[in-house]
């Protein structure tokens, strides 16, 4: 904990701190420092998740997806969360050939 999907101010991301390193660098680059102690080991954090979700939920909603990636990768595991049509015209899946045109016997495409 904290292990899961944050609301952003224009969508989503997923923050992982599956290491107890992780947690001191997120509570920094949020500005909340006094983090550390209130919720000093996994343990305690997922004793007191709710409080620590919606504080969470709080922090990330101030800002856009874009800018907590900016700020926050490379230093812990984090990644955007993408609709449909973003995750289909994402570079690596063009470049893995995830998305493939095919005809229907018929003739009509797909």
């Amino acid at each position: 904990m904290p292990s899961q999907l944050y609301r952003t101010a224009d969508g989503w991301i997923f923050v992982m701190c599956n290491k107890e390193k992780f947690w001191p660098l997120l509570c920094a680059e949020l500005g909340r420092a006094e983090w550390v102690s209130l919720f000093p080991t996994f343990a305690k954090r997922l004793e007191r998740r709710d409080e620590l979700t919606r504080l969470l939920d709080a922090e990330f909603s101030r800002d856009t997806t874009a800018a907590w990636l900016s700020k926050l990768s490379g230093k812990l595991p984090v990644a955007p969360v993408y609709d449909v049509a973003e995750a289909l015209d994402n570079p690596f899946v063009a470049e893995r050939e995830g998305v493939a045109e095919f005809s229907y016997p018929d003739g009509r495409m797909a």
